[in-house]
Parts: structure tokens; C-alpha cells; sequence
């Protein structure tokens, strides 16, 4: 999934929006505090759309996490070497982004395919949806310039949430993939197409 992402260049754009925020300055508490609120939304997500949009905010934190951590090791936080801890952590966080993962592609698949189609077929496709929702989300965030008293982003007041566009992309992708299986059109980069141009 962060290959995909990586290869469109979405990975960059997410750390540069994080260069742009706070110079990649690694604060441990704040990250824990933004990854676990992701989960807990993930978790009570009740519909695809929120849980979608829950998901990607985490993999949103999480680069950025990421971004930070790895460019802390270099700088070394106050002068002090980053705890072991904080190696571990990341380490859980990448278990959470693993079941939340296959239960987002779960979710999109019984969404978009109403008949029997290889769980690889219909996996690959789901990995497809997510990048496409990411790139959504990732242009959301980047209406958030301002940031607060907490450390976090905050939205301007004309900011769009992403889960209409989300909801309008399922709906579209739903309706297309329809169509090309009446036309029994069985090929997996037609779909990953169809996803890529939506």
C-alpha cells in the first residue's frame, strides 16, 4: 500500500505537508495522541465512508510519524538519543495499520462486488480504492494551514470535508464496475483503470 503510494507521490506530498507544519519536529506524545484518536475513530467507524476516512487519516499520521521519527534519529531530540520505546511503538502501530487494513479492503469489496469475483482480484481493486481515497484525503489536509494551541492543524473555515467525495467516488466506482461486469469484462487493470481515472 505505501509503495503505491510512494510511486504516485503522495508519501512526498504528505511529508513536505509536514515540513510545511512543523519542520518535522518529532513530538512523542502528540503522535501517540493522533494515532490512537485515528483508531478510535477507525473503530467506531459505522459506516465505509467514515471507516475509510478514518483509515486514511491514520496512514496520513503515521507517514508523517514516520517522517518525523526517521529524521529525528539524525537530529537527536534535546540533545538525548530517542528511546528504545519509541522504536517499539511504531513497531505496534504498524500491527493496528495491518488489521485495519484488511478490514477497510474487506469492506470496500463487499461494497463494490456484488457477485463472486478471486478475493485477489477484488483485493488488488480495494488497494486501488484506498490509494484513490488518500490522494482525497491528502487534498483536504492541505487546505489545513493554521496550526493550534495543541500542536495539531487546524481547518480553516471554508474547508470541504473529504467523506463527500469519498461517498461520490464508491458510488461512482460501484455503478462502473456493474457495468463492466455485464459486459463480463473479467481483467483487473480494467478495473484498477476505472479506479485510477474516477
Amino acid at each position: 500500500m505505501f509503495d503505491t503510494l510512494t510511486e504516485r507521490g503522495l508519501r512526498q506530498r504528505t511529508v513536505e505537508w509536514n515540513m510545511k507544519r512543523n519542520k518535522l519536529e518529532y513530538d512523542v506524545k502528540l503522535e501517540r495522541k493522533m494515532l490512537h484518536e485515528e483508531f478510535r475513530e477507525f473503530m467506531e467507524a459505522e459506516t465505509l465512508v467514515d471507516r475509510l476516512d478514518a483509515f486514511v487519516d491514520f496512514m496520513f499520521v503515521f507517514i508523517g510519524t514516520e517522517a518525523k521519527y526517521l529524521y529525528s534519529i539524525n537530529h537527536m531530540i534535546n540533545g538525548e538519543p530517542l528511546a528504545h520505546t519509541d522504536v517499539q511503538y511504531l513497531l505496534n502501530v504498524d500491527s493496528y495499520y495491518e488489521y485495519m487494513e484488511q478490514q477497510v479492503k474487506h469492506e470496500v469489496v463487499n461494497f463494490l462486488f456484488d457477485n463472486e469475483i478471486s478475493e485477489y482480484f477484488c483485493y488488488d481493486v480495494a488497494g486501488e480504492v484506498i490509494t484513490k481515497v488518500y490522494e482525497i484525503v491528502l487534498e483536504a489536509n492541505e487546505q489545513k494551514t493554521q496550526v493550534g494551541a495543541d500542536g495539531k492543524i487546524t481547518k480553516p473555515a471554508d474547508f470541504y470535508p473529504p467523506e463527500g467525495k469519498i461517498q461520490e467516488l464508491l458510488i461512482n466506482l460501484k455503478n462502473e464496475f456493474k457495468r463492466l461486469n455485464e459486459m463480463s469484462i473479467g481483467d483487473v487493470k480494467v478495473y484498477r483503470k476505472a479506479v485510477q481515472d474516477a
